[in-house]
């Protein structure tokens, strides 16, 4: 029977130990589930087989279901959209990890299977993208020369992100990012604000380009294993190539720290962030699915 429970922080270990057996599905991550359930309302089943997550929609904000297993079954997925079904939520199951969609599943002919493109988690190989070689990365090149020369000032700082100077920078960055954008921005501040206040408690880096006092573009990833999975990234855009300058120094600290690969998550089908994230030129995905009743 699968009964779910409020997401709260004393869950943080027996998630990350079921998840440790996995790819690091940006989803599923406990630092990302929890910074982002700004209403207290995502809700988890977990026992040794199958992790499944309620939570929002990241675009619409509506409830959605997923799911995380090893050992997925027609069964498991029927319940699942039932319970979805029964509480007024999509019939659909959004955000199915590659590694959870089996033989089981792909051949019942009684559901359909679509992959998601929008939610693919993009990875990089940090020896690679470190080295700036090849063909590829000819315009990165050319705009990391940019930004060398004309903010020659630029310091580059790595730390743990806990004093209160950081968090203070962080945070007044963001609002000048959310300024300039001119959108609504205020569920991702509170996001970034969640995360700094109980960064104590979480494996979390700050990767910062600093002007003189002043922080003017950061990165908040996570060390998780053989991967690192980024979190925030923001930067004052007056700085003309800022983000592939925070890009490129991540993936050169991961490389020099031991981790083979960085997950810089999902597009989400926007546009302009795709453009974005393609330029990189992935070295593979992670790739979720779609499952509904036929």
């Amino acid at each position: 029977m699968i009964k779910f429970k409020r997401l709260t922080f004393k869950d943080k270990k027996n998630i990350q130990e079921f998840t440790g057996q996995f790819y690091p599905y940006s989803d599923f991550n406990f630092t990302s589930l929890w910074c982002y359930n700004i209403e207290n309302d995502v809700e988890y089943f977990l026992d040794k087989n199958v992790f499944v997550i309620r939570l929002r929609d990241y675009l619409t904000n509506k409830p959605i279901y997923s799911f995380l297993s090893k050992n997925s079954t027609s069964e498991l997925v029927n319940n699942l959209l039932t319970i979805a079904g029964s509480e007024g939520v999509e019939k659909k199951l959004r955000l199915v990890p590659e590694q959870s969609v089996n033989k089981k599943v792909l051949s019942n002919p009684d559901l359909i299977v679509k992959a998601d493109r929008n939610n693919f988690d993009y990875i990089t190989s940090t020896k690679i993208t470190s080295s700036l070689m090849g063909r590829n990365f000819i315009h990165k090149r050319h705009h990391l020369s940019q930004f060398r020369k004309f903010n020659s000032g630029c310091l580059l700082k790595i730390s743990n992100g806990k004093s209160k100077n950081e968090k203070t920078q962080i945070m007044k960055l963001f609002d000048k990012w959310a300024t300039k954008k001119n959108s609504d921005s205020a569920h991702e501040r509170v996001a970034l604000y969640r995360l700094l206040k109980f960064i104590d408690k979480l494996t979390i880096t700050l990767i910062g380009l600093w002007d003189k006092d002043e922080l003017v573009g950061f990165v908040l990833d996570e060390k998780l294993g053989r991967y690192a999975l980024g979190h925030f990234m923001k930067a004052d855009i007056s700085y003309k190539h800022i983000y592939d300058m925070l890009f490129f120094q991540a993936v050169k600290h991961w490389y020099k720290s031991g981790c083979q690969y960085l997950n810089y998550e999902q597009d989400l089908g926007l546009e302009g962030l795709r453009k974005t994230k393609l330029s990189w030129h992935p070295a593979k995905f992670l790739k979720k699915y779609v499952i509904s009743a036929r």
